[in-house]
């Protein structure tokens, strides 16, 4: 009797099983790349903390390029005169000792 139940329920149970070999198949052939990328997604998770607090950061630059782009002329146009100024700085110096205090 407990022969024939377990004969019938194993016939029940033969499309399911039929039905859910391919993925079985299909989930043994990818644990291979599963346990390559498993580092990957931990070490993922490890920085998402890191992404988090840089994240602002990157916003702000983004929203702060423009201005960037805006004032490069500008800094290439004054470099010439802080380098200017950086060459007198001895003879400001000289003068300034000279003059009666």
């Amino acid at each position: 009797m407990l022969q024939l139940t377990c004969t019938t329920l194993r016939r029940r149970l033969q499309p399911a099983t039929a039905f859910l070999q391919p993925a079985t198949t299909l989930q043994r052939r990818l644990q291979p790349a599963t346990a390559f990328l498993q580092p990957a997604t931990t070490l993922q998770r490890r920085l998402q903390p890191a992404t988090a607090f840089l994240q602002p950061a990157t916003t702000l630059q983004r929203r702060l390029q423009p201005a960037t782009a805006f004032l490069q002329p500008a800094t290439a146009f004054l470099q010439p005169a802080t380098t200017l100024q950086r060459r007198m700085q001895p003879a400001t110096a000289f003068r300034q000792r000279l003059q009666p205090a």
